[in-house]
C-alpha cells in the first residue's frame, strides 16, 4: 500500500527528470501516496511493480512513474500532462 512507504529512492533518470522539469520531490511523493489514478505498467527492476500514478494539481496533471515493492518506492520519472 502506498500509505506504508517508508523509503523513497530516485533513479538516475528520475533525478534528471525532476531537475529538468523543476518538479519538487515532495509533490512527486504526494502524487504517489495520494494519487487519483493508478495504472499498472510492468514488472520492476527491483522485484516490485511499476505503476503510473496521476494527480491533478493547480498547474496541471502530475504523472509519476514509480516502482513499488513493500515499503519502498523507486521514482523513475515524472512530468506534467
Amino acid at each position: 500500500s502506498v500509505e506504508n512507504i517508508n523509503r523513497f529512492h530516485l533513479t538516475g533518470h528520475g533525478i534528471r527528470r525532476l531537475q529538468e522539469r523543476n518538479i519538487p520531490l515532495e509533490l512527486v511523493k504526494d502524487t504517489v501516496r495520494h494519487h487519483q489514478d493508478k495504472d499498472y505498467k510492468r514488472p520492476g527492476e527491483h522485484g516490485g511493480k511499476v505503476f503510473r500514478y496521476a494527480k491533478r494539481r493547480s498547474d496541471g496533471r502530475l504523472i509519476v512513474i514509480a516502482e513499488l515493492k513493500r515499503d519502498e518506492c523507486w521514482i523513475i520519472s515524472s512530468y506534467y500532462e
